[in-house]
């Protein structure tokens, strides 16, 4: 059994969606992999940048562990508990040291920016739905 707190949320989640069509959701989890897939290269190519090389599997598990964290923390965006997750899960797999943080630092700033861009295309699409 779920704890209250989660399951007030997923009822929440749920029934902000109940109006979207099956094609409307298949929609929203296509953009919703492209965030995440577009999180995924922006990461390593920053990493990249910084001439701090990670494997990629090992970037991607950690990413997804700092997803999940910020997820589960209840914190919007997660901030500040993903970085956790992240620097952690690198931290284990022998990558830590202060690059990994700069990467992440650098990494938040942009994915926000990005994030952000996301949520108003949504809701400007969600509107012009709403309207017709």
């Amino acid at each position: 059994r779920l704890p209250s707190a989660w399951r007030k949320r997923l009822s929440l989640t749920e029934s902000r969606f109940t109006w979207l069509t099956g094609v409307e959701r298949a929609e929203c989890a296509f953009w919703t992999c492209s965030l995440y897939a577009l999180t995924f290269a922006s990461a390593w190519l920053i990493f990249l940048a910084l001439n701090y090389e990670v494997p990629a599997l090992s970037l991607f598990s950690a990413l997804a562990i700092g997803q999940i964290a910020g997820v589960v923390s209840f914190i919007p965006m997660g901030f500040g508990t993903r970085e956790a997750g992240v620097v952690t899960s690198l931290a284990r797999a022998g990558h830590g040291d202060a690059a990994v943080l700069a990467s992440l630092i650098i990494h938040r700033c942009a994915s926000t920016v990005v994030v952000a861009s996301y949520g108003i295309v949504s809701l400007r699409s969600i509107s012009r739905h709403r309207g017709r």
